[in-house]
């Protein structure tokens, strides 16, 4: 990220790319070992997508400061054996990278609602992050086929109470797509679970 030594606090940096899409990639950071000792950072065991963005994010909830440099010091190579590749994964395996990226979400949230210094992050985390899982949610029993568990979640006034976040969120504000897709899920249920089943 271009900045010429501009420095800024974590909670800055996290806020701005939970609602601006500034983000920068993990690989492309340098932590102090130190920090991630002292904070016990390290990456879900087991986890196939999404751990990066739960690492990185749960390191910006920590962090006084961050400093950006100008340097290129990483290339993202692309090839097409790379675990990544969304081509070499059946719908088993997509679905099952789908449930990683949730369950990093819902570990993300959690930390961020323990660990957070300022109660503008708490609030960006639990009124961005709750509608995206809820919806994630759906669209995992969606992609399974399972209308049985969609209507289950469906009917958990939990889930529902973070889908509704979405609705004085994201209408007139950041990522609308969350708007629409919860506003879907919460008016047209069943349309929303033959949109998005395999």
């Amino acid at each position: 990220v271009g900045g010429g030594g501009t420095i800024s606090s974590g909670e800055d940096l996290l806020y701005y790319e939970i609602l601006r899409g500034v983000i920068p990639h993990t690989s492309a950071m340098l932590f102090n070992r130190n920090f991630i000792d002292k904070n016990k950072l390290e990456f879900q065991d087991g986890c196939l997508a999404g751990e990066d963005v739960e690492f990185r994010r749960k390191a910006l909830c920590r962090a006084e400061k961050v400093k950006f440099i100008d340097d290129c010091l990483y290339i993202y190579v692309h090839h097409p054996g790379m675990t990544s590749n969304r081509n070499n994964y059946d719908k088993q395996k997509k679905n099952f990278r789908y449930e990683c990226f949730l369950h990093a979400h819902e570990r993300l949230l959690n930390y961020l609602m323990k660990y957070a210094k300022t109660e503008k992050t708490k609030y960006v985390a639990q009124n961005y992050l709750s509608p995206e899982i809820a919806t994630m949610k759906f669209n995992l029993s969606a992609r399974k086929n399972d209308l049985a568990e969609f209507m289950n979640l469906y009917q958990d006034e939990n889930i529902i109470k973070d889908l509704k976040r979405a609705f004085k969120f994201f209408m007139l504000r950041h990522k609308p797509e969350i708007f629409f897709k919860a506003f879907m899920i919460y008016f047209f249920p069943k349309i929303y679970f033959k949109l998005r089943k395999w």
